[in-house]
């Protein structure tokens, strides 16, 4: 997999260079334009719907980790809050409209190439399951117990947000 990264300011199309800041943090730097190249990461959502003591998982289709289990959810797009874009999300992806989600935590994470992400989690508890499809880039939708949960779930941010739920049920 190649690794991202930025090479060209987007300010000029200047070359760019590391350089250590202030506080020893390393920041791409414009050698024409001295702008700097925050590499902040793109937004993320995430569900963890919960019926019983079951948790919904869905097999993601395409790269990064394909054929591993993932919670519904997705990238956020421009001018969406958090919870517009998890409803988005969570129908395209199982066929589910639904709303009422309440924070549970958020994680640093990495996509595909190295490509830093921010993921912000959501959980809704809900008393009977609902009829799921598989859509969009998911190959299939699957509940699981809490005790028995795959050891493939994609994404390191991901899986300690699932592990620190669990600890508080």
């Amino acid at each position: 997999m190649r690794r991202f990264a930025f090479r060209y300011c987007i300010q000029c199309g200047g070359r760019l260079h590391t350089r250590k800041d202030a506080r020893g943090a390393t920041r791409l730097l414009c050698r024409d334009c001295r702008a700097v190249e925050y590499q902040n990461p793109k937004p993320t959502v995430g569900l963890l719907l919960v019926c019983r003591r079951e948790l919904l998982l869905v097999r993601r289709a395409r790269a990064p980790f394909q054929g591993w289990w993932d919670l519904p959810g997705g990238f956020v797009e421009r001018g969406e809050s958090l919870e517009e874009a998890l409803a988005r999300e969570v129908e395209e992806e199982i066929g589910v409209r639904m709303k009422g989600f309440v924070f549970s935590g958020s994680a640093a994470d990495v996509y595909a190439a190295g490509e830093p992400t921010l993921g912000v989690y959501f959980t809704k508890r809900i008393t009977s399951k609902p009829d799921t499809r598989a859509a969009d880039d998911v190959d299939e939708t699957r509940w699981f117990s809490f005790l028995a949960l795959p050891s493939r779930i994609a994404f390191a941010g991901q899986r300690r947000v699932i592990a620190h739920f669990l600890r508080s049920v």
